[in-house]
Parts: C-alpha cells; sequence; structure tokens
C-alpha cells in the first residue's frame, strides 16, 4: 500500500509489532525485559509508577511516555485500577523521537483520541490475541477489513509522536479531565458535555429521556437529535455504556462483589447487571475478571526476556 510504504521510508515508524489495551487491578507489577522495539505507554485512567534507569515517574490519567529500544523499565499499579495502552513499534532515526524519549507528556483531548482510533483500527484488522491485545508483526489479517485500516493506523501513530513532540515544548497548565474508558467523553458543544457529567453523576439511577430532558430545559426530540449528531450514540446507549465502564472498573479495583456493584450502577436485580454486561463485553462478570488475570499472566511473558510476539 502506497502511503504504508511512504510512513516506513521516511518517517519515524519503520514497523508496528504490538497494540495492546490492558485493563489492570490494583496491587500488580511487572518488569519488562528489552526489546528491539520502542514502547508508547499511554494512561487512559488512573495512574502507575514507571521506573527506568533507576528514575521513577509518576504517569496519570491523559499522559503518554515512549521507552526507547533495548531499554529495560517496571511498572507499578497501586491501589486504583488503570488502563494501560501499550504500542510497540520499530523505529526509524529521527529527531522526533529523540525530543520525546523518557519524557512524561501531557496530550490534549483532541490529541488523545488517536488513540482510540488506532484501537479501533486494530479490531478491524488483526485478530486479537486476547481482549484488546494485538499482535501485528505475524502478519495474519482478518477478512473483509476496510481498505486502508492498517495504513490509517500508522498515520495515527506518527500524529501521536508529533503532537508529543509539540508538547513536550510548552508547559501544560490544563488538567487532564477525568476518563473512565477510550470512549469519547468531551465534545465541541459544551452543552453535550453537561450531560454526559451529568449521568456519570448518576449512574445509580436509570435516567429516563424525559428526565434528561426536564433537567436541561429542552424538549425530548431535540435533546436526541443533538446527542446522536455529536457523539454518534443515543442517549440512552451511551448512558449504558458508561455504566458498563464503570463496572469494569470496579471490577478491576476489587472492592465490591458483583451484587454490589449491581445495586450502584442501578441494576434492580444480578441476573438483568449480568446479560447487560455480557451483552457489552460479550463476557459475563465472571468470565471478565477471569479475563483480567489472562491478560496480566500474558504481559508477564514480557518479563525476563519472555518474547512477547
Amino acid at each position: 500500500m502506497s502511503v504504508q510504504i511512504a510512513i516506513f521510508s521516511t518517517g519515524m515508524i519503520q514497523q508496528i509489532t504490538n497494540i495492546a489495551f490492558y485493563e489492570f487491578t490494583a496491587n500488580q507489577s511487572y518488569t519488562i525485559a528489552p526489546v528491539e522495539e520502542c514502547n508508547l505507554l499511554f494512561v487512559d485512567y488512573g495512574e502507575l509508577e514507571m521506573t527506568i534507569d533507576g528514575q521513577v515517574h509518576l504517569l496519570k490519567e491523559g499522559q503518554s511516555f515512549l521507552i526507547p529500544s533495548q531499554a529495560t523499565y517496571a511498572f507499578q499499579v497501586k491501589d486504583n485500577a488503570v488502563n494501560l495502552l501499550l504500542i510497540r513499534f520499530l523505529p526509524q532515526t529521527t529527531n522526533i523521537l529523540d525530543v520525546i524519549y523518557k519524557q512524561t507528556i501531557t496530550l490534549e483531548r483532541t490529541h488523545r483520541q488517536l488513540f482510540a482510533q488506532i484501537i479501533y483500527e486494530s479490531k478491524t484488522i488483526f485478530p486479537a490475541v486476547t481482549t484488546n491485545v494485538f499482535h501485528v508483526a505475524d502478519n495474519q489479517r482478518l477478512d473483509n477489513s476496510p481498505i486502508g485500516a492498517e495504513d490509517l493506523i500508522y498515520l495515527y501513530l506518527s500524529q501521536l509522536l508529533i503532537f508529543m513532540a509539540r508538547e513536550s515544548q510548552v508547559v501544560i497548565s490544563e488538567k487532564p479531565k477525568p476518563s473512565t474508558s477510550l470512549i469519547q467523553r468531551h465534545f465541541e458543544t459544551q452543552e453535550i458535555d453537561d450531560i454526559i457529567s451529568h449521568m456519570e453523576a448518576n449512574l445509580d439511577k436509570n435516567l429516563s429521556i424525559a428526565e434528561l430532558s426536564e433537567h436541561f430545559f429542552v424538549s425530548p426530540s431535540y435533546l436526541k437529535k443533538t446527542f446522536k449528531k455529536e457523539t454518534g450514540y443515543s442517549l440512552i446507549t451511551f448512558y449504558r455504556i458508561l455504566k458498563m465502564e464503570r463496572a469494569k472498573q470496579w471490577m478491576r479495583e476489587n472492592e465490591m462483589n458483583f451484587t454490589e456493584i449491581s445495586c450502584r450502577l442501578g441494576y434492580d436485580t444480578l441476573h438483568h447487571f449480568s446479560n447487560s454486561f455480557k451483552k457489552y463485553t460479550g463476557l459475563s462478570p465472571t468470565a471478565y475478571k477471569n479475563s483480567i488475570h489472562t491478560i496480566e499472566t500474558k504481559l508477564e511473558g514480557l518479563h525476563e526476556g519472555g518474547d512477547s510476539r
């Protein structure tokens, strides 16, 4: 594909080998052995401590960190769950990468959405080794994947690296706003952001469109049309997604059982919650918790010289 060849020959990226979105439970630690690829880390939710070259870096939500090839590093998830996106790629020699190696960089919200786009395109073209973990270097591709999906992944990653280099040159004063997942949560219209914030503050309820329209002093038809146009989701679907993402977060934090989580999210029965969760994730709550441990076990294959491919 011509666009991808141009990126290989003139850009920062020779080849992407791994793309993974990990959802870690609390109190986990990992040591990653040296590999020939660079490791790009992005904290989508929570915070973790990372140690490289004897220096400890606290990576918070919305921050990224590029680790050069052949570097040993370790990271620790402490009291709260963490969503971490990891992209491994073979680099080209370029001054842009030299600027951002081993730098904690806070990205603007619009730039952070590029990570979500990378995961979205990865799902359309690469077979998943496990949930949201893709080994790209094995050359296996899904049938009937969209035209240009792989090209877009390389373009999005190139953009991210450029934006990281630009951000490293300025002082970032804006504090990242909370996020529970890679679903977009902040939009150009303040009215939409306010609606989402209101839904997040009332996950223990079952808000109706009528209640939301009354709260924001607009008609139900206007509210439905505006929200769908801005977000691409219906109000009720988005509300359910927020509930399911919060459920996943609480499961990883492991401080509540399924019944407690169900009640905290406004479900009248555990059966109703379990059915909704399985419809959203493809897994029962129990299977999802087991899958988290499976992902963490697979990541341990990166320890002490383990092969990640």
